[in-house]
């Protein structure tokens, strides 16, 4: 298969044919990326606050276990 030399990305495989198209390529990436860590920091920071709500409710029932 040929590609026009217009073309930025192989027709056939979509692979880029100019440093241009391979740049988008890499900023595309790196924007997936950057999304993938925000949501990772979010779902750790959501579970640490989950998890340390359980340990103060865990705490709680042992204070008040040996009160009685």
């Amino acid at each position: 298969m040929t590609n026009v030399i217009e073309n930025k990305y192989c027709s056939g495989y979509s692979y880029p044919l100019s440093p241009l198209a391979f740049e988008e390529i890499k900023a595309a990436e790196n924007m997936k990326i950057q999304v993938l860590e925000r949501k990772h920091e979010q779902d750790m920071k959501a579970m640490r606050e989950e998890m340390e709500n359980k340990f103060q409710q865990i705490l709680a029932k042992i204070d008040i276990g040996t009160l009685r």
